[in-house]
């Protein structure tokens, strides 16, 4: 992890998900970890470091990770699908679904 924003967002999702965690009650209720709408290549890998944390411990996680294209092709960072797979993907991913949204109907 490089970059200030990884790691800024590391300990974000890290201190949240450390309170679930810690609740072993409300962690025991939880069957599944969704990371949603995350828009940036740096907080999907930022993500992935605080999953692989988590794993670590007893009561680990299946998770979910989904992203916003707004071009269809790219995050808002320039970062394009292939280089967020790459980075959402290992032994632990439970799947990675790519839904491109149609819009419908007239937007003014």
């Amino acid at each position: 992890m490089s970059s200030a924003i990884s790691k800024a967002s590391y300990s974000f999702h890290l201190d949240r998900i450390t309170c679930f965690v810690e609740d072993e009650t409300t962690w025991n209720s939880i069957d599944l970890v969704a990371f949603e709408t995350l828009p940036c290549l740096a907080e999907v890998e930022a993500v992935r470091m605080v999953v692989e944390t988590i794993q670590t411990k007893p009561a680990s996680k299946d998770f979910w990770i989904s992203c916003v294209f707004p071009s269809d092709d790219e995050l808002p960072d320039g970062s394009t699908i292939s280089q967020v797979v790459v980075a959402m993907l290992s032994e632990q991913v439970v799947n990675v679904t790519i839904r491109r949204p149609t819009l419908r109907g007239h937007f003014s």
